[in-house]
């Protein structure tokens, strides 16, 4: 579960650093994690982001390193939908967009 938390605070901290409000809404609508080794306190843990855009989503693939290191100790994927009040998928906000561009690898994933 700690994995989880890392790949999900990894994702909500590049979009608030990136700008985008908290009043965005949004909701995980799939995530998943592939154990590899075991990361250990107090080891700095880094992780590499890329993600694929949709219309209203946001599918993102995670590796999480402990630092200075070159296997990936999991891997993982997180999708956000984005949604109006009525909690229907919506076109993402452009801020949303904005931030998650650079982080579209040119081969599209």
């Amino acid at each position: 579960a700690v994995y989880h938390f890392y790949m999900d605070d990894a994702v909500n901290l590049h979009l608030a650093r990136s700008g985008v409000s908290n009043d965005v809404r949004r909701f995980t609508s799939e995530n998943s994690c592939r154990y590899l080794r075991q990361l250990s306190w107090p080891t700095p843990v880094e992780i590499g982001m890329r993600v694929r855009l949709g219309r209203a989503s946001a599918a993102y693939q995670l590796g999480l390193f402990a630092e200075n290191d070159e296997d990936a100790s999991a891997i993982g994927t997180f999708t956000h939908i984005y949604v109006d009040d009525r909690g229907k998928p919506c076109r993402m906000d452009e801020s949303v967009r904005t931030a998650l561009e650079p982080l579209v690898p040119d081969d599209g994933l």
